[in-house]
């Protein structure tokens, strides 16, 4: 919006001082015939020759100059987008590397959490003892990767961290603040933008590999899951990394 302002006010002004100065050679007393003669036959020359073709040219002369603002304009708007694409890039890697990191040094920690200073992940059905024992079981099982293989259910983790669906149900959604499906797909949409950021071969592969490799039941359910996770597609992403990767080879 901001480009397509500048450009209106540019076409303006560049129009305005050229009326504006046409008309000072016409009404300055001081111009002496032959030099008014000498400034307006060569501004006539320029816009066509004839005066009688001058406002077909004249058009033709802005026409032209239009065209090459908007050229500028559309230029300047795809770089804009590009950078801000390669930033939005950055910024999701760094963001997925710090929420490993902050994982990782919170986990030892999350045994000792007190749910009575968070009102918010307080569960009266659970007590702080076993909310904590379960918090600590699904860290651990999420550092194993089990969350890739693809018969998964709210039953099978139930088991697998010696609780009740019930439970575990409630606990996800307070700590994550998603249901059971979109905790998983979280993290399996996590673990495949690791290996697209931290190895580039992966980039090279099929959506259906990536799709099966990060537990998905087909490429369609992964596309959705991705885009649902991270606002864009697994293309678009991938190739907005190979950009990334172009641009910065000299």
């Amino acid at each position: 919006m901001l480009l397509r302002v500048a450009s209106l006010l540019a076409l303006t002004v560049f129009l305005g001082s050229f009326q504006v100065h046409a008309q000072n050679l016409d009404s300055s007393p001081y111009l002496l015939v032959h030099e008014k003669n000498s400034v307006m036959v060569p501004l006539t020359f320029f816009i066509g020759g004839d005066s009688n073709n001058s406002p077909k040219i004249t058009a033709k002369v802005v026409s032209l100059f239009s065209m090459g603002l908007l050229f500028v304009v559309l230029l300047l708007a795809y770089r804009v987008k590009e950078k801000g694409s390669s930033m939005i890039i950055k910024h999701i890697s760094h963001l997925f590397h710090k929420q490993s990191d902050d994982k990782n040094v919170s986990s030892e920690d999350s045994q000792t959490t007190d749910l009575s200073s968070n009102p918010m992940r307080t569960i009266h059905s659970i007590s702080t003892e076993t909310y904590n024992a379960i918090i600590k079981r699904i860290n651990k099982f999420e550092k194993s990767e089990k969350f890739l293989r693809k018969d998964i259910n709210l039953t099978w983790l139930s088991n697998h961290l010696n609780t009740n669906t019930k439970y575990l149900s409630e606990v996800i959604k307070n700590h994550t603040g998603k249901n059971f499906n979109g905790y998983i797909n979280g993290l399996r949409i996590r673990y495949i933008i690791n290996k697209l950021t931290e190895m580039p071969v992966y980039r090279g592969y099929k959506i259906s590999y990536l799709a099966e490799e990060c537990g998905f039941a087909s490429p369609q359910v992964f596309a959705i899951a991705f885009k649902k996770e991270m606002g864009m597609t697994p293309s678009y992403f991938i190739d907005q990394l190979k950009n990334e990767v172009r641009d910065a080879t000299p």
